[in-house]
């Protein structure tokens, strides 16, 4: 990833700024024109799957602003009020947009995405607005409201290019605008609630409330800092964050396009390039940050992780705050803006990360009991420097928000928020479902008595009905009233539609608990039914039953498949896409990739249609019609029924041609070789598992006398630091580390593997050619999922860099490059014996995942680079387990997310290959060993693998004797039936490994046994022996201890 450092410093709150009698444009055109140079925010975004950071300052803004409400200026009416709507895309262009509407002196309302064309059409009347400005993906939405009738301007976003470079733009206020006249009490902005209650709501913004805002100053504790907050412009918190924040509190926020579904794996590659970087995220991306320790290494780099918009479980909080989350609670609405105090991290505030201090220095709080309970709700009342943009009560006059909270039992002033007075479903993505309005849409239907919704806390929601007794006299069905609730789902706001499998019918065995009223005892009723709303979740999480269309096309001919699906994208979205557009770009999210999935799985699981896999994120690896197409048609011939990784073996071959061209002979010049003494080893991969423990035996070494770490490049982190906290996670000791570093006997140079040169500036590059005598390259990414493409821009062109920078050497001979390959570059050998220790010129013997494909690539890249004069040896581990003393082992491979998957479940398969784990820190001794010995051959492959095998059976007594849990041992076929049904990533790991376990646990050929004769006379430390009880249960500690366990 690569990212450009600032232009500037932002605008800091000690600048001078008209905060108290200026108006919105005009304190715009001022900070634009006298701070033209400052930063107002950084574009995140993605070039050829790089992710770059660009900045903008204030004069690039107010130009383009500018610009922009020239374009917008043309055939609309001069008026002192003038509204109009926003609907389109959240990014630079969005804001801009903003502005422009504020430089134009109009009122903007932006519109959510989300919303139904109804929706838009109650919002843009009840504002009278005149216009509404859309971006291309949205006109045909836009055009939708002029086609029913509502008598709107329609006008397109102007596009101006992307140039980026700071400057500053000559501002002159137009005529006409000199002429109308504004006070501060105008509205500047409206913003509308998400339809929570009934339809959505718009809510006025003042200037002098806008005003207010700025110089309340509310994240002045992070002045100078980024502020990622992965929210649109036209939620709440997104246009505060990228508006009042950048005005009075000295952040700068990071801008994304936000076409694609922001998920856990999109936040933690952008948190991983923003190093103290402060964060807003909703709880259900940090529950599923848990997932992963990737996830959560890349959350504890950030200064402070806010959440906001929904509880976040207790659970979750507690082991983010074992992960070193920085973690806190936030607060606010639309109506009052943001509440709550944002502190830095003191001691003691990770004990009360659920509790908030609310501002109280520009209103006037007031805490109103709701019953006998220690609960308060909160009233918003006018103080002395700002009022709610909403009073809905008189006494005490003020906004009363409906949010019930609890005191802290010790510390004054602090409250925990635990849920919503009025009658609301809060969803994990911070998003709330109105239960009235959707009960009371569903009502209209006479053959349903009774409505409950079910969801809080979870990603959407549900409901149970329960029919009139004359409708189950009838039998009527859920396909019955079905169309009664598609017109529900044409009225709420579409976090709130219901998906079929969500929507239950009450067992005859089980009416709802009611009462003297009767009325409908949600609480109760919902105990009643936990089992069924469980197994709802589980279904959708799986998408085994969810569709929104009709169950088969009319054939299944390549043309009938393709206007099928054309139809389910209709159904879905509500327009049509073109064949090659990208879905997610057309608008669609995560929730219609799973009704892809379901519409897919219906196609493939027809009684004339062989079995067929369907990976859980087909929507994502074929995300055009025409791809989906495809893959559907491949399927019914009998092609492509695995995952994307599992590709054609037709595919590797290309890409060894790709990756060898133009390896030529060493070019380093001839002559004697240096005088110093002892080895020189530069090192990739230093902070992985196995690369700790290599850097590690290195420094023990006295034959090595400079080690070069070549870590990949992150801007703003510390090499070194980064070096230090990996040792320590794997319990190994700093003190080598630190008398290393200190002697100058250690040095790490960052580089960018998927550079030509590496990242490396030529006089680095030099001393790297002039001593480096032997490379060790260790750097990869643990990926079964990936397809070997995946790997190619970064992994495999990384290897061809490192290898050109040996054959660059000054140095003769040119240094011994060791690349540690892995079983997987032979995991499709099917000899019926152990893999020979030699490289095998036969693309038909790497797995069918892509990891192993991409290695085996690298293999014959080494090959050919050996004909080219350069000595090599390819190292290939078996499965290396966790450390000796510690049981340290990483949670990102497979055998553990096994192991905790099995603790979870309950079972575990009954047959796997004998082990031969190999301790890491073992594994790493031999490595080192045979890299740094004298070889006579020009290519020499190594196998790392235990020689002694413990039979399965054995492994399994002690795992469960270890655990002290009851595990069933049961068919592999079972396990990974019990895996797939119902359990999400976010509780078990493994899920995400579904497709690699189908793989391996039903494919005995795939488990190959590596022949470690020669490796093992040089190596006697291979003969390791058994796995004793003691081991496994340092293994099974260390994973319960560290991964997410329900049980």
């Amino acid at each position: 990833m690569t990212a450009l450092s600032c232009i500037a410093s932002p605008v800091l709150p000690t600048d001078e700024l008209p905060l108290r009698t200026a108006l919105i444009w005009d304190l715009y055109r001022y900070v634009g024109s006298r701070y033209s140079d400052r930063t107002y925010a950084r574009i995140l975004e993605v070039v050829d799957n790089t992710c770059v950071l660009r900045d903008v300052s204030w004069g690039k803004l107010l130009r383009d602003s500018q610009d922009t409400a020239d374009a917008l200026w043309q055939g609309m009416p001069e008026s002192d009020n003038v509204s109009v709507g926003i609907l389109g895309s959240s990014n630079y262009e969005y804001v801009v947009h903003v502005v422009a509407c504020w430089l134009n002196k109009w009122t903007p309302l932006p519109l959510s995405t989300r919303n139904s064309p109804e929706t838009c059409h109650y919002l843009l009347q009840s504002v009278n607005a005149i216009a509404l400005i859309a971006d291309p993906n949205f006109h045909s939405d836009a055009q939708k409201l002029r086609d029913s009738g509502f008598e709107i301007a329609v006008i397109p976003f102007h596009r101006r290019d992307m140039d980026l470079t700071p400057a500053t733009a000559s501002v002159k206020v137009k005529e006409g605008l000199q002429r109308l006249t504004h006070s501060l009490e105008d509205i500047i902005v409206y913003t509308h609630t998400s339809g929570s209650q009934g339809h959505p709501k718009t809510i006025p913004i003042t200037h002098r409330h806008f005003l207010a805002t700025i110089r309340s100053r509310s994240a002045s504790a992070f002045s100078g800092c980024s502020v990622y907050a992965p929210l649109p412009v036209f939620h709440g918190m997104g246009l505060y964050s990228l508006t009042r924040w950048p005005l009075g509190s000295g952040v700068v926020p990071i801008l994304l396009d936000l076409r694609r579904p922001i998920t856990i794996d999109v936040v933690s590659q952008h948190l991983r390039m923003l190093p103290d970087v402060v964060a807003f995220l909703p709880p259900s991306i940090l529950e599923d940050a848990l997932a992963h320790d990737t996830y959560t290494t890349a959350l504890a780099g950030a200064r402070r992780v806010f959440f906001a918009g929904a509880p976040l479980r207790e659970a979750a909080g507690e082991c983010l705050i074992r992960r070193e989350v920085k973690l806190a609670s936030a607060y606010g609405m639309s109506e009052v803006s943001l509440l709550s105090v944002l502190q830095p991290e003191s001691p003691g505030s990770r004990d009360i990360w659920q509790y908030v201090r609310l501002r109280d220095d520009s209103y006037r709080l007031e805490f109103r009991a709701v019953d006998d309970s220690a609960a308060r709700e909160l009233i918003v009342c006018p103080g002395a420097d700002d009022a709610p943009s909403v009073v809905n009560s008189t006494d005490p006059a003020g906004f009363a928000t409906n949010d019930l909270w609890l005191p802290h039992p010790t510390q004054r002033g602090l409250w925990k928020y635990i849920g919503r007075k009025d009658s609301l479903t809060v969803l994990s993505t911070g998003e709330k479902t109105d239960d009235r309005e959707l009960e009371n849409l569903i009502l209209r239907d006479g053959r349903i008595a009774l409505v409950v919704v079910y969801g809080s806390g979870k990603p959407y929601n549900g409901v149970i009905l329960q029919f009139s007794p004359a409708a189950e006299m009838l039998n009527v069905s859920l396909d019955d009233v079905w169309p009664t609730i598609e017109y529900a789902n044409s009225v709420v706001p579409r976090h709130s539609r219901l998906l079929m499998n969500m929507v239950l019918i009450a067992r005859a065995d089980k009416h709802f608990v009611l009462s003297d009223k009767g009325t409908v005892r949600k609480t109760e009723t919902l105990a009643l039914y936990e089992e069924e709303i469980k197994a709802s979740y589980e279904r959708t999480d799986t998408v085994r039953e969810m569709s929104t269309a009709a169950p088969y096309p009319r054939t299944f001919s390549q043309e009938h498949i393709h206007d099928y699906l054309r139809g389910l994208v209709v159904r879905i979205r509500g327009e049509a896409v073109s064949d090659d557009q990208d879905l997610f770009d057309a608008g669609l999210d995560s929730l219609h990739a799973l009704q892809i999935r379901a519409a897919v799985m219906q196609i493939l699981s027809a009684p004339t249609i062989a079995s067929t896999e369907i990976p859980l994120n087909i929507a994502y690896s074929h995300p055009t019609i025409q791809a989906l197409t495809n893959f559907i048609v491949n399927c019914l011939h009998g092609e492509d029924r695995k995952s994307p990784t599992a590709q054609s073996v037709d595919a590797i071959q290309p890409s060894i041609q790709r990756f060898c061209q133009g390896l030529t002979a060493s070019k380093h010049i001839l002559g004697q070789p240096s005088a110093s003494s002892g080895h020189v080893v530069a090192l990739t991969g230093s902070t992985g598992s196995l690369g700790c423990h290599l850097l590690q035996h290195l420094l023990k070494d006295p034959g090595v006398r400079l080690i070069y770490c070549l870590p990949r490049w992150n801007q703003g982190v510390d090499a070194a630091s980064e070096q230090f906290h990996a040792m320590k996670q794997r319990g190994l000791g700093s003190d080598p580390l630190r008398e290393a570093l200190e002697q100058g006997r250690l040095q790490f140079c960052p580089i960018k593997l998927a550079s030509p040169d590496l990242g490396l500036d030529e006089s680095l590059a030099i001393r790297l050619r002039s001593e480096v005598t032997h490379i060790i390259h260790a750097a990869w990414h643990l990926n079964f999922n990936w397809p070997l493409e995946r790997f190619e821009p970064v992994y495999v062109a990384g290897t061809r860099y490192l290898v050109d920078l040996a054959l660059s050497s000054l140095r003769t001979p040119a240094p011994r490059f060791i690349f540690i390959s892995s079983v997987g570059a032979v995991g499709g050998y099917n000899q019926r014996v152990a893999v020979p220790e030699r490289a095998i010129n036969d693309a038909g013997v790497a797995s069918s995942q892509g990891y192993g494909r991409a290695k085996y690539v690298c293999e014959r890249v080494l090959v050919e680079a050996s004909n080219a004069g350069l000595q090599v040896a390819i190292v290939r581990p078996g499965q290396l387990s966790g450390g000796i003393e510690h049981g340290v082992w990483s949670l990102k491979e497979h055998i553990p997310m096994l192991i905790n998957a099995s603790l979870v479940l309950g079972k575990i398969p009954e047959d796997l290959p004998p082990l031969r784990w190999l301790p890491v820190d073992v594994a790493a001794e031999a490595i080192v060993e045979l890299s740094l010995r004298s070889e006579q051959q020009q290519v020499s492959v190594h196998h790392i693998e235990n020689s002694v095998a413990t039979p399965w059976t054995e492994a399994v007594n002690m795992l469960k004797e270890a655990a002290d849990l009851p595990l069933d041992i049961v068919p592999n076929s079972v396990w990974l039936e019990a895996l797939q049904r119902g359990h999400s990533a976010c509780a078990i790991p493994a899920v995400a490994l579904l497709q690699f376990y189908s793989d391996w646990l039903v494919a005995e050929k795939s488990w190959v046994t590596l022949d470690v004769t020669e490796t093992s006379l040089v190596c006697p430390m291979l003969r390791y022996g058994k796995v004793t009880p003691c081991l496994m249960q340092k293994y099974v500690r260390y994973i319960m201890r560290s991964m997410r366990n329900p049980r």
